[in-house]
């Protein structure tokens, strides 16, 4: 039991670095919180600097935090399933509720697809192509204003595939997306426009 609170704990504080906040910062001089729609991501990285560069760096240490995070859980206790169950939840909700950002943060969905890679890279693929699906099909086909529905319909979509893809795994596709549903709660941003409709 212990080794599970320390996997949580690690796990959390691993998620809690803000690497998009810290890049913009020294980068581009700009503060990420007070710009775009303030949050702490990739995407809004994006949107506020127009630098791939800058884009690519900050998925890439958010997919490694998580990466890093489900490792040392595993080194920990030593069971895949539960080490990536424990890393995945933890390390997005410090991700979303960052401890060195006074609990602002990103959504999660870098850090959903670092765990994903350690459970099986086809389930990553398939979740970073669902995002990428879900906004060009909206941004064409329009049928919600609204990011918190592009996020459900992505949400339905990565757990259905998890389900019969690899259905042991089916809990982590759940709880994982759960935490964006969270976020979007305790934020208040249920009728939050879309970027696709930009």
């Amino acid at each position: 039991m212990l080794r599970v609170i320390i996997s949580c704990l690690i796990s959390y504080v691993l998620g809690s670095y803000p690497s998009s906040y810290l890049f913009l910062k020294f980068f581009h001089k700009k503060n990420i919180l007070l710009e775009g729609d303030g949050n702490v991501g990739g995407t809004n990285s994006f949107y506020i600097t127009k630098s791939l560069k800058t884009y690519l760096l900050v998925i890439v240490f958010d997919l490694g935090k998580a990466v890093a995070a489900g490792l040392l859980s595993y080194y920990l206790l030593n069971d895949l399933w539960l080490a990536t169950l424990v890393s995945g939840v933890f390390s997005t909700l410090g991700h979303n509720y960052s401890l060195f950002l006074r609990f602002k943060g990103g959504k999660g969905a870098s850090t959903n697809i670092g765990t994903f890679l350690l459970i099986n890279p086809v389930i990553a693929i398939f979740f970073a192509l669902s995002i990428g699906f879900v906004f060009l099909s909206n941004k064409y086909l329009k049928y919600t204003r609204n990011e918190f529905v592009e996020m459900l319909v992505r949400i339905v979509m990565v757990i259905v595939f998890v389900y019969f893809f690899k259905p042991d795994y089916a809990l982590h596709a759940l709880l994982f997306q759960l935490t964006s549903i969270i976020k979007y709660a305790t934020e208040k941003q249920f009728f939050k426009p879309a970027k696709s409709n930009n």
